[in-house]
């Protein structure tokens, strides 16, 4: 769980669109790979109404304002995708 909770920050910068080193990106082909592969997951941080009109087919749905308390829903042993947009 520390984990978890120590990338929170990380999640939420990188879903934010802030621009730091320490959050890698991927590009869409390498998220879709990773995802068919079982080795990333995309969660969509925008709000529901934002998400019925379109998501990446796979993606998890966390509210950025939910994703602190939602933290222990999110797996371990892949990567987590954050996008906004």
């Amino acid at each position: 769980m520390i984990l978890r909770s120590a990338l929170l920050p990380f999640l939420l910068l990188a879903a934010c669109g802030s621009e730091l080193d320490a959050v890698p990106r991927v590009t869409v082909q390498q998220l879709h790979d990773a995802m068919n592969q079982q080795q990333a997951l995309a969660i969509d941080v925008r709000t529901l109404d934002a998400f019925k009109l379109g998501h990446i087919k796979g993606a998890a749905h966390i509210p950025l304002s939910e994703i602190a308390a939602r933290a222990s829903e999110l797996p371990t042993g892949r990567k987590l995708v954050t996008y906004c947009s």
